[in-house]
């Protein structure tokens, strides 16, 4: 996953499943500019939809994904 942050900074990945609830975080401190963020099929082990949140000094932004089968 890439995204782009406008200053260097913390910020927290989060991933949730069509409920709603939170099944795996990533939080770290990125730099200025594009960042990516490498996930493996472990991380996410059931396949769907998934909605991945990234949060940044107060502000989100908020996507959907699917996880294909193995």
């Amino acid at each position: 996953i890439k995204f782009d942050l406008p200053e260097s900074g913390p910020a927290d990945l989060a991933f949730y499943d069509a409920t709603g609830q939170v099944v795996f975080m990533i939080r770290g401190d990125y730099a200025a500019g594009q960042n990516q963020v490498r996930l493996e099929r472990s991380d996410l082990p059931v396949q769907g939809f998934y909605y991945y949140e990234l949060s940044i000094d107060g502000q989100r932004a908020t996507k959907k994904m699917v996880v294909a089968g193995k």
